[in-house]
C-alpha cells in the first residue's frame, strides 16, 4: 500500500489559520536590502532592517513598529535577530545608529562600486523638513521650502549619483545656509571616498567663487548655474544679449549675437564664452521665452483686475478702512506675482464730508512701469550655467541637460517626504533625529534600486505600485488539531503578479521550498 507521510486526510474543522501575515511585499524588499548587504550593521542597530523595510511598505511611527513586526514574514524569519521584543532596543538602536552613520555610506559607495555603478556625475542638493510639537537642539527657524516657516526645522544635504544612489548624506542645523555647505562636503567625499574625475553639479544658489575653488582645488568639476542678478552684471560687462527681443524674430536677434542652435529641433540656442578659465554657457530656450511673457502678462492682468475690484469695494464702503490694510494687501499680492519693480502704485486719501461724520475713503492709483517690464523680458528665456570643464569633453547641451537632471536629488527628496514620510518628524533627540534621516535614505536608496530594477525589465509601473499589487500575497500560519507543527503556506498569485515576478526573476519567492527554508 503506498504511504506519502506528507499526505493527511482531515476534516474541516481540524484545520486552523493561526496567523494571516504580510508576505510577499515584504521578502521583495529584503530581498534587495540583502542584495547590498547592510546586514552587517544589524548587530550595531537591532531593528534597523526592520525600520527601514517598514519605511519601504507601510511607514508608521518607530514606537509601533514591534507590532508591525509580528504581523510580517519578519518575525517568522528562522534568521531573524529579534529574538524578543522591547521598545528601548528600538530607541537605543537609534541612539547608536549615528554613530555608524558615516560607515553605511561609505558601505554603499564601496558595493555601488563593486557593481559597476556610475560614480562620475553627481548630485548635490539641501532640503528642509520641519518638527511638529517639541523639538530638538538642532532645529531652527530658517528658510522653509515646504511653507512651514511657523515652525522650527532642520536641513538635510544630500549627494545622490545619476542613478539615484545616496553616497552622502548630513542633517544641518535649520537655519543653514546653502551655500555654506559645499566646501565641506566636497572635502569630506574627497577624504573618504578618494573619488577621481568626478563632476558635481548643484543649485545656482550654491555657486559662490569660494566653492567652485574649493572644488577645483580636489581635482574635481562642476556644473551649476547663475541667478538672474549675476546674469544682469555679466551683460552688463559684456553685451551678450539682445536689447529687447521680439516674439516674431527673437531667431534673428539671437543669431546677430552669435547664438547657435543647441540641440537637434533648434528650441535651445546657445553661444560660449570663456572667461578666466571658467566656461560661460548663455542659454535661450524658446518655449520658455513665450512662457515667459505669458505669465508676465497674466499676473500683471490678475493684479490689475483685483485692484479694480479693490477700488470698487473701497468706493462702497459705508466704514473707514484701514490704509495700512489695504498697503499690506496690494503689497502682497505684488510680491506674489513678482510685479514688485513693475506695478507702481499710491494710494490717495478721499474724506466724504457730505456725511454727518466725515467718511475716510481710499482709492489705490497705480500704472505699469513700461521702462521695468521691458528690461525684465530682455532675459525671457535666457539662463547662463557655468562650468570648468572643456567643450570637447562636455557639449554645451550635454551641460545644459546635466544641470536640468539636478531634480534627481530632488525628487530623492519628495519620494522620501511623502512615500516614506521622512516628515513631519516627533523625534526630540539630536542623535535620534539623525538616525531618523538615515533610516529613510536607506528606505528610498532600497525603492530606488526597485525602481530601477522595474525599469530595466521594462515594466513602467511605479516601485510603490508594484510593492502594493504584491501585498495581497500573504503568508498563512495553520494549525492543524493533533499535530504540533504549525504549516506556513502562501497565497495563490494571480497572472499578473506571477508575470511581475518572473520578469523581474523573483518567482522564487513564491514557491513553498523558499518559505519552508527561510521562514
Amino acid at each position: 500500500m503506498y504511504e506519502d507521510p506528507d499526505l493527511l486526510v482531515l476534516k474541516k474543522d481540524e484545520i486552523k489559520v493561526n496567523r494571516n501575515i504580510k508576505y510577499l511585499e515584504i521578502e521583495i524588499v529584503k530581498t534587495i536590502w540583502d542584495e547590498w548587504g547592510f546586514e552587517k550593521f544589524s548587530d550595531r542597530c537591532k531593528w534597523l532592517e526592520e525600520l527601514v523595510i517598514c519605511r519601504c511598505v507601510e511607514p508608521m511611527a518607530n514606537i509601533n513598529i514591534q507590532e508591525w513586526y509580528e504581523k510580517t514574514s519578519l518575525s517568522l524569519r528562522k534568521d531573524s535577530k529579534i529574538k524578543e521584543l522591547n521598545k528601548y532596543d528600538i530607541y537605543r538602536g537609534l541612539d547608536n545608529l549615528r554613530n555608524f552613520e558615516k560607515s553605511i555610506q561609505e558601505h554603499i559607495y564601496m558595493k555601488a562600486c563593486e557593481t559597476g555603478k556610475d560614480n562620475s556625475i553627481m548630485y548635490y542638493d539641501l532640503t528642509s523638513s520641519y518638527f511638529e510639537g517639541s523639538t530638538c537642539i538642532i532645529s531652527r527657524h530658517g528658510y522653509s521650502r515646504e511653507h512651514r516657516a511657523d515652525l522650527k526645522q532642520i536641513e538635510i544635504a544630500l549627494l545622490v549619483t545619476k542613478e539615484g544612489i545616496p553616497y552622502y548624506w548630513k542633517v544641518l542645523s535649520g537655519n543653514t545656509q546653502d551655500v555654506t555647505t559645499v566646501e565641506g562636503m566636497i572635502k569630506e567625499i574627497k577624504e573618504r571616498f578618494g573619488l577621481k574625475d568626478c563632476l558635481f553639479v548643484f543649485d545656482r544658489g550654491m555657486a559662490s567663487e569660494t566653492n567652485l575653488e574649493s572644488i577645483e582645488s580636489c581635482g574635481y568639476h562642476y556644473v551649476t548655474g547663475l541667478d538672474i542678478d549675476e546674469i544682469r552684471k555679466l551683460e552688463e560687462e559684456l553685451k551678450i544679449i539682445p536689447e529687447y527681443m521680439d516674439e516674431k524674430t527673437y531667431d534673428i536677434d539671437l543669431a546677430m549675437y552669435e547664438y547657435e542652435s543647441g540641440n537637434e529641433d533648434g528650441t535651445i540656442l546657445i553661444r560660449e564664452l570663456e572667461i578666466e578659465n571658467q566656461r560661460y554657457v548663455m542659454s535661450f530656450d524658446v518655449s520658455r521665452f513665450f512662457s515667459d511673457r505669458e505669465n508676465r502678462a497674466k499676473a500683471i492682468e490678475l493684479v490689475e483686475t483685483w485692484t479694480q475690484n479693490k477700488n470698487e469695494e473701497l468706493k462702497k464702503s459705508k466704514k473707514n478702512r484701514s490704509k495700512d490694510k489695504i498697503e499690506r494687501d496690494i503689497k502682497s499680492k505684488i510680491k506674489k506675482h513678482k510685479l514688485t519693480k513693475i506695478f507702481k502704485y499710491s494710494i490717495e486719501e478721499m474724506v466724504d464730508t457730505t456725511k454727518k461724520t466725515p467718511l475716510t475713503r481710499y482709492k489705490i492709483n497705480y500704472e505699469i512701469d513700461e521702462t521695468e517690464k521691458r528690461e525684465q523680458g530682455k532675459f525671457d528665456g535666457i539662463s547662463c550655467f557655468i562650468a570648468n570643464k572643456g567643450k570637447e569633453k562636455l557639449p554645451g547641451s550635454e551641460l545644459i541637460q546635466l544641470y536640468r537632471d539636478k531634480n534627481k536629488v530632488e525628487e530623492a527628496f519628495q519620494n522620501m517626504k511623502s512615500n516614506i514620510e521622512l516628515r513631519p518628524i516627533y523625534l526630540t533627540r539630536e542623535e535620534r533625529v539623525i538616525a531618523h534621516v538615515t533610516v529613510c535614505v536607506l528606505a528610498y536608496l532600497i525603492m530606488n534600486d526597485l525602481q530601477i530594477k522595474l525599469k530595466k525589465k521594462g515594466l513602467a509601473i511605479s516601485a510603490e505600485k508594484f510593492l502594493k499589487k504584491m501585498s495581497t500575497c500573504h503568508c498563512n500560519e495553520i494549525q492543524i488539531k493533533n499535530y504540533s507543527d504549525t504549516i506556513k503556506t502562501i497565497t495563490s498569485l494571480n497572472d499578473e503578479q506571477k508575470s511581475m515576478l518572473k520578469q523581474l526573476e523573483l518567482s522564487y519567492l513564491a514557491e513553498q521550498e523558499y518559505v519552508e527554508k527561510f521562514v
